[in-house]
């Protein structure tokens, strides 16, 4: 993640940054959190490397935080934390029948399903329909810009 530097070569304060960085940096430092208080099961979290969660887990997260509450850590959090991981290609990508899904102690829990590799499979295509879509709307985007530049 980067942030904004001002001239001293500090971050720049958050109310500097556009609302993509501020949600970005929030999604970084709740990711951080969450990681830092289950640290078995994504310890390659900092290199964005996260294993599959077993069913139940974004709930285990949510009862033992009601039950420990942590000051620094919310139930909103824990939610877009879990948003973020299960939606990224490559969580989605490790979806594959035999494969083993994970509890927060890190220890495996069960294999991966063929039903779970189906909707993974499905969202994945979802998942690329969108950044085609995205990048051929940027495309004619730059090309209509470019259209109207011209002398």
């Amino acid at each position: 993640m980067r942030f904004l530097m001002s001239d001293s070569g500090q971050p720049s304060a958050p109310e500097k940054m556009t609302k993509k960085e501020r949600k970005k940096l929030a999604l970084s430092l709740a990711l951080k959190k969450v990681c830092t208080r289950w640290p078995e099961l994504w310890p390659g979290w900092k290199k964005r490397e996260f294993r599959p969660v077993a069913p139940g887990v974004s709930q285990l997260m949510h009862d033992q935080l009601k039950a420990d509450p942590d000051p620094d850590l919310t139930h909103n959090e824990i939610a877009r934390v879990m948003f973020y991981v299960t939606g990224r290609l490559s969580y989605l990508e490790q979806i594959k029948s035999g494969a083993y899904r994970y509890g927060l102690d890190g220890q495996p829990v069960q294999e991966v399903t063929a039903e779970d590799e189906k909707y993974s499979r499905l969202r994945i295509k979802e998942i690329l329909q969108r950044i085609k879509a995205s990048a051929a709307r940027k495309a004619a985007e730059q090309d209509s810009s470019e259209g109207t530049n011209s002398p």
